[in-house]
């Protein structure tokens, strides 16, 4: 971003009418606060201009060392912070001194103050410093500089400075610039406040899936990850992370992690495989618990909930279900927009799912259509299959089903990364979209002479995740040899599915049931396993397949004369 472009923005903040606005918290004992959300928010200060350049001219209102300015980051009215140039007229150094009143400070004080600079590509540096006697450059100079950042981050950061060394002395603190021709340097939420003795925090948690939805049979072990951090002024002993997995409510599994002792100001992170494989259909999270030896200051940031994943029977998602906007190429314009997934095992698409937003009603009677293709260096590359063509004929938004019955109903997919793309014809697509769970280079869009690229790398305004969703499953029909196989009934079941290899058939069935042809086929068609069983009114067989390579399979059960099916996953 250039200078220019940056200055435009903050010429339209600068219209909004400023209020002031006091609120701070903090868990532990506040010896100072200033969130600079008020026009006289500065008046105690001492400010200092010392380097005698002049604004550059869009930057007259520069009329002191620092003054209060919009937060860029927010839309709210009244947020501002503290801010200070180094854009001059003539180009130099800035030597800017905001000076904070006196303050008398306690055992264990911290200063804590977040900082950005206004341009990322002119990213103006600071200094904290502190003065025992008099708030100007004498008493700020007989100590030595607290912290000394050459160039702040284009973007909010946190930063803390230990000011435990000044225990029991006045003083005053005070932030510098001295930046050499760059842009804006920023300032907001500068607390003095003194640590807890004891305070952990939980500071993040590694997310379930970067799936929203997952078949049963494509799920994997949950890793645990946990960064912890200690708050407080004194070791942690004994901290230890909890971890619960919950299918809806109930807890169904249970592991920890510990480390001996954390240092003050130090994080862990801990990471941990679960035991634990989510194959039963439901919602699932993860609860996270951190605790110590001692008794903690502040319980409130001691715990979190992951995200949900949903474990279904069929169907693969990466949106959460909730479209607030929608992508498409353009009227006129053809091309094809999509996603990425990942299945573990081999497993049979049998639909896609696209919801179509259709916002003006465009999309209305016009074709629509997916291509399924490989993903090949981080690209997507050759066509697998096609799915149907269909109509959309809903005036509003909805889901549109493409199957493949032109595939013989359904799609064979190896263990490996596939691409799903909604071919956009003469009319604006609108995929839905969401921001949840957006992930990096997994969505997608060709048109025109553009070769593909991640939606991100078109725009960042695009780093969206399409409501496109792969649905696997039992084949309507299958057809293995000349024998055509229907679909399974309730009556037989196969568990536990994935399994080791070992599995259970299970039928049941008001009538005699008699002779029970068991047949596996790979998918290949191919028979791999056959058997004969019978009974009355149940069947109930341990199957050995322990010997064949991990991968799906089908099992037929033939029951006088009537075939079905189940799909089978080895892991």
């Amino acid at each position: 971003m250039s200078k220019y472009i940056f200055m435009n923005k903050f010429y339209k903040i600068l219209g909004a009418t400023i209020l002031g606005i006091t609120s701070f918290s903090s868990n532990a004992q506040t010896v100072f606060s200033e969130n600079f959300n008020s026009s006289t928010a500065l008046a105690n200060w001492t400010l200092l201009d010392l380097d005698g350049n002049t604004p550059q001219s869009g930057y007259a209102f520069f009329t002191d060392a620092f003054i209060t300015f919009p937060d860029p980051d927010s839309s709210a009215v009244g947020d501002t912070c503290a801010a200070s140039t180094s854009w001059f007229a003539t180009p130099g150094t800035a030597n800017d001194y905001m000076i904070s009143p006196s303050m008398l400070l306690p055992q264990n004080a911290v200063l804590t103050f977040d900082v950005r600079a206004s341009d990322a590509g002119f990213p103006d540096g600071f200094q904290v410093l502190i003065s025992t006697s008099t708030p100007d450059t004498a008493g700020l100079n007989a100590n030595p500089v607290l912290l000394n950042v050459p160039a702040a981050t284009g973007v909010w950061t946190n930063r803390t400075v230990d000011l435990s060394a000044y225990s029991g002395q006045t003083v005053h603190l005070a932030i510098r610039n001295n930046s050499n021709d760059m842009n804006i340097l920023l300032i907001d939420n500068f607390v003095v406040s003194v640590l807890p003795a004891f305070d952990i925090e939980l500071l993040a948690t590694n997310r379930l899936s970067e799936y929203t939805q997952l078949p049963s049979n494509q799920t994997d072990s949950i890793v645990f990850a946990a960064i912890v951090g200690n708050n407080g002024s004194d070791t942690l002993k004994n901290v230890k992370v909890n971890y619960s997995v919950k299918r809806g409510s109930t807890v169904v599994y249970t592991d920890s992690s510990a480390l001996a002792s954390l240092a003050p100001n130090a994080t862990n992170t801990f990471v941990k495989l679960a035991n634990y494989m989510p194959t039963m259909t439901g919602v699932y999270t993860v609860d996270y618990l951190v605790s110590h030896a001692n008794v903690d200051a502040n319980l409130t940031n001691n715990s979190n909930s992951s995200d949900t994943l949903i474990v279904t029977d069929t169907t693969m998602a990466r949106d959460n279900g909730i479209a607030t906007g929608s992508l498409g190429i353009g009227a006129g314009t053809k091309g094809e927009l999509g996603s990425v997934y990942v299945i573990d095992n081999s497993d049979t698409l049998t639909s896609v799912s696209v919801f179509i937003r259709n916002g003006n009603g465009g999309m209305t009677n016009q074709p629509v259509s997916a291509q399924v293709r490989n993903f090949t260096n981080g690209l997507p590359g050759s066509i697998i299959a096609t799915t149907d063509t269909m109509t959309f004929t809903s005036t509003g938004a909805a889901y549109a089903t493409l199957t493949f019955d032109n595939a013989g109903g359904y799609v064979v997919l190896p263990a490996d990364s596939f691409f799903v793309g909604v071919e956009e014809q003469d009319s604006n697509i609108t995929i839905g979209t969401t921001p949840t769970k957006f992930v990096a280079n997994t969505n997608f869009v060709i048109f025109g002479t553009f070769p593909w690229r991640a939606n991100e790398a078109v725009s960042p305004n695009f780093a969206l995740t399409y409501l496109i969703r792969p649905n696997f499953g039992t084949p309507r029909t299958i057809t293995v040899g000349n024998n055509e196989i229907v679909s399974a009934t309730s009556a037989i079941k196969v568990y536990p599915n994935p399994s080791n290899g070992f599995i259970t058939l299970n039928i049941t069935d008001e009538n005699k049931i008699g002779n029970v042809l068991v047949e596996v086929y790979d998918i290949t068609g191919k028979v791999v396993y056959n058997n004969n069983f019978s009974g009355a009114n149940i069947v109930q067989e341990q199957i050995d397949l322990s010997g064949l390579n991990n991968g799906m399979y089908f099992l037929r059960t033939n029951i006088n004369g009537n075939n079905t099916i189940q799909k089978v996953t080895i892991k």
